[in-house]
Parts: C-alpha cells; structure tokens; sequence
C-alpha cells in the first residue's frame, strides 16, 4: 500500500511571505488527494499540508515541518504544487529533501509547473518530474506507471521528466470533460478551524469558518498575462453537483464562508443565477466572496441581486487597466462602457466592493498610467489593489515582452507584484511609484472611504483591531514611498495616516485608533449607508437576515 505525500509550497520569496503572511486550504491538492483515493484502492493514504499554514500558524520553517513528517512516516512520492513566484523555496525545499531521501520522486505541479515545465526541471535538480495542467489524471497515470509498475512513465501524457542530459515534455493531457465526475476535494487532512485563525484575503477575517469552491474549470478569454492551467474552454459543473458540495460542507463541516475561485464564475449568467436561487431557496445562511475577479463588463443587475440575496459579502471585479490601448494589447478587452456601470450598480449595497488594477505594463506611457489610477480614485471600489505586472515565463505576455525587447530574458527571477520593475514602460520608476500611493491613498484614507469600510467590515464583525491593522500597513507604504520633505501629499485626510502610523509606531493603541479615525470620519460626512445586504450581518449565518433585495427569490 502506498503513501503520497502533498505539500502546498510558499509561493513567495520567504522575506516577503512573512510581510504579506496568508494561507488557505490547499484546494487543488485536496481534488488531486480525493481523485487519487477514489481510482487507486492500492493508495492508502494522501496526506496534503499547508506549508503557508505552517508558517504562521506554528511560527516554525516550512522546511523543517517537511523533513520532520518525512522522517516520522514512510512516504513513496512527494508532490510539491506551486506557483512560479515560489520558485525559491521550491528550489530550497526539493534540494533538501531530494539531499536526505535520494530515492524518494519529487513530482512539481501546479501554475509553475504548467508554464514552465522545462524550467523547472532545467533549474531544479531535485525535482524528477513535473505534472502540467490538470493534474488528476496525469497523476493517477503516473502513480500507476512509476510507483506500481503498470506502464511506461515515460509515456504519460502532461508528464515532464529528464532523459539523459535532455529534458522532455510529453503532449498534454486531455481534459476532463464532464467535471462533474470529479469527486468532492479530501478533507482527511486539511482542518477548517486553523484556516479560520489565520489571514489571507480570499475571505472575511471575522473568524468564521471557510473554504475556496469551484464551480468550473477554465476561461475562454486570452488574457496574455494569466495562466492557462485549466484550459481556454470553460467546463462548467453542473448546478446540482454545486449545490451538494455547498450544502455537504455547511451541513458537514460546518462551513459559513465561500470564497468562490472560479477564473470567470460569471462565464453563463444563467447558471450563476440558478446556483445563487438555489442557495436563497435551501434557506440555508452562508456567506460567499469572489476574490479571483468577476467579469465586470459581462454582469447584470439581476445577477448582483442574487448574489447579495444569497448572502454575497465581497466582490472583486479586475479592472486591470484603463487604458484603451492596453486592453487590447493585453487580450482582455474590457468594455469599460459597461464595467463603470456595474460597478455603480454593484456599490448601492453594503459590501466590500475590490477592484484589481495593474500597472507597469510594456510601453505603458504616462498619461495610461494615470488614467488608471485616476479610474480608482473615481470608482466606488471600497479597496484597490495595484499590482506591478509581472510576466512570468509560458504566458504570452512574457514571450511577446522578450521578443519586443521590453524586457531581457529571465528579468522575472526575483520580481513579485509588489517589486518596482522596469518592464519596458515610458516613464521613471518613480513615476510608478508616486502614482501608485496616490492611488492606495486616496482609495483608503478619503473619509467617504474610510466611513464606509468602518461600517461594512464592523457589520460583518470583523474585530476593530484587525481593521485597523489592516489600514497601518497601507499608511506605512504611503510613509515609507514618500521621499520628499513635509506632509504626506497621496492622502486627502493625512490625519487619518497621521492616526495610523501612530499605531504602527507604538505611540497609540488600534482600538483608541478606530475611534479617534470613527469620530473623525463623522464630522461633516453626509453620505448614507448603502442597501443593507442579507449577509452584512454579524447574527446572519446564525439565523437572522434582513429583508431579500429585488430579484432574489425570481
């Protein structure tokens, strides 16, 4: 009988993961541990870890947890799934490993290992093989070939491996067409309470607890600068297949919270209502987050109503960039004709409201940067995220970056998205720098703002400490980006960074910070509360939920 052990990398330099620490349930491991379990009886156990939840939750090096369960139980393969931005510590944690068990197969999936599959084992000497794309089957027939003797390893399809000094790729494996025949993801080994203790962005921080959910695998859009894991062509699960998932874990494993990972859950309007109806109609009180970005420009009215009404909390629609021009350099083609409005719609209720914007773009001039930012600012967004493009190796933004000459080959190593780098754009560093804190200020510390993220994530009974010391590290990057001399220039009301950064400093407590920034925000501010939403509630998914919004129970 065999034992595999899975293992969600850190995917990000370390320094970085301890400044921006989070963690989730390691889905796609839990899909691959549950396939695995359910077509090969000779698997007795799929053990799946979380090194980011070993990070922060045991204060401990993720390598050193690794080595330690290795060492503890005997394991026949070790499967490492992660993004390209983990590349450094999957080089350090495949070297250890590969170094104290030689004989042990290494197997890399995941993002990193779908674009960059000859990369990584180019530039990884302890990893063996490397599965890409979806991995379910490519595992399955690799388990059987390499660790049960019935095949050819060689042979399996999505499978990379070394031949000599050379490096191969096999073809790609077929997708699975009829998702629905994917069982439910293993929760064996994957606890819900400790993901509910730590942080990540995916959900609400009030203690609750949640998991990610997909609903379809795929996206048919050509975004250059995204991944293609699952494919160009979405395959949808069934609504029925959805609902029991969603009802299994509310009933099961007591799950409250839904943070929803689908690339485009909106790909068929007509679907995303009938699952939300679905929902509303059980009675059933559960929160749901869209934290991968809906498509803004394909939505209606009808559909936001039934998201809020089925207990919506947070949305996030990726704006990426306001320039027209760069829309369709990139392939997204937003119509921001149709985006602006929905956000508006969108912004009536009483919910966090996300925006995701890029910049650093190749040839991105000046006056394209600025229009993005100025499309933040002028936004109902309560939050914006301004990330600094990064064009990682296998997607086409990369190739056509180096082929243009924007940027030199192998620029990516070190870069995250929240590194300046210079991408081939026309204008300083500088530039970048300055205009994406006038964007964080003015997105965050305007009292229209900083009034309605007070009363939204209080609603939702997010602790007021972790508000505020959510909002300190924004203040801080505004300080420590600002070089020149006198007051903070990105803020409209410095008063309210002065109040955080006294926080960060140690001079005040978050909780006498909250109600100094609440008292100040009050003064002389006359706009209203939005429409209250079912799921802005601290008591909702105890029973109590305000009246249905329009729409809902159609």
């Amino acid at each position: 009988m065999l034992n595999l052990l899975l293992v969600d990398n850190i995917d990000l330099p370390l320094q970085t993961a301890y400044k921006f620490p989070h963690a989730s349930p390691p889905i796609g491991l839990q899909y691959l541990a549950a396939y695995i379990k359910q077509h090969l009886p000779e698997v007795s156990s799929v053990k799946v870890m979380s090194l980011p939840l070993a990070l922060l939750e045991q204060k401990r090096h993720p390598l050193d947890v690794v080595l330690e369960e290795l060492r503890g139980q005997h394991y026949d393969m070790l499967g490492i799934r992660s993004l390209t931005s983990g590349r450094d510590f999957m080089e350090i944690l495949s070297s250890a490993v590969k170094k104290e068990f030689p004989a042990l197969p290494i197997i890399a999936g995941g993002p990193y290992a779908s674009d960059s599959a000859a990369l990584i084992l180019k530039d990884h000497a302890g990893v063996d093989y490397t599965a890409s794309q979806e991995g379910e089957e490519v595992l399955r027939q690799f388990i059987e070939a390499r660790l049960l003797g019935r095949g050819e390893v060689e042979k399996v399809r999505g499978l990379g491996h070394r031949k000599g000094d050379q490096v191969v790729i096999n073809p790609p494996m077929a997708w699975i067409d009829d998702v629905d025949t994917i069982p439910f993801p293993d929760y064996q080994h994957v606890h819900l309470d400790r993901f509910a203790r730590v942080e990540n962005p995916m959900r609400i921080a009030n203690g609750e607890t949640w998991t990610s959910l997909f609903t379809q695998r795929g996206c048919p859009y050509r975004c250059t600068y995204c991944h293609e894991g699952f494919g160009k062509l979405s395959r949808e699960r069934s609504v029925k297949n959805v609902l029991d998932e969603i009802f299994w874990l509310h009933g099961e494993k007591g799950v409250t919270h839904f943070a929803i990972l689908d690339d485009i859950f909106n790909i068929r309007k007509d679907r995303a209502k009938e699952i939300m109806r679905g929902v509303i109609n059980s009675g059933i009180k559960v929160r749901f987050s869209f934290p991968n970005g809906l498509r803004g420009d394909i939505m209606d009215k009808e559909l936001v109503d039934l998201m809020v009404a089925a207990g919506t909390v947070c949305i996030h629609y990726a704006v990426e960039t306001a320039a027209p021009r760069l829309q369709k350099w990139i392939k997204k083609n937003m119509k921001m004709e149709k985006l602006d409005p929905i956000i508006d719609y969108t912004a009536q209720y009483d919910i966090l409201l996300r925006g995701f914007y890029m910049v650093g773009f190749p040839d991105e001039t000046e006056e394209e940067l600025k229009a993005t930012i100025d499309h933040a600012i002028r936004s109902r967004f309560t939050e914006t995220y301004f990330s600094i493009l990064c064009m990682w190796p296998g997607t086409k933004i990369y190739e056509a970056a180096v082929q243009d000459g924007f940027i030199p080959e192998g620029a990516w190593t070190s870069a995250t998205s929240h590194d300046v780098k210079n991408n081939g754009f026309r204008y300083p560093d500088e530039l970048m720098v300055a205009e994406r804190l006038r964007g964080y200020g003015h997105t965050h510390f305007s009292k229209e703002r900083m009034s309605r993220n007070l009363r939204i994530c209080g609603a939702l009974g997010i602790d007021r400490n972790h508000i505020i010391e959510k909002e300190v590290k924004y203040a801080q990057l505004l300080r420590d980006g600002w070089k020149g001399p006198g007051p903070i220039p990105y803020a409209p009301e410095p008063a309210i960074v002065d109040t955080l950064l006294g926080v960060g400093d140690g001079k005040m407590t978050a909780d006498a910070a909250y109600d100094v920034i609440a008292r100040y925000v009050a003064e002389g501010h006359t706009s209203q509360p939005g429409i209250q939403a079912p799921g802005v509630n601290p008591n909702y998914v105890n029973g109590g939920a305000p009246t249905q919004p329009a729409h809902a129970a159609s």
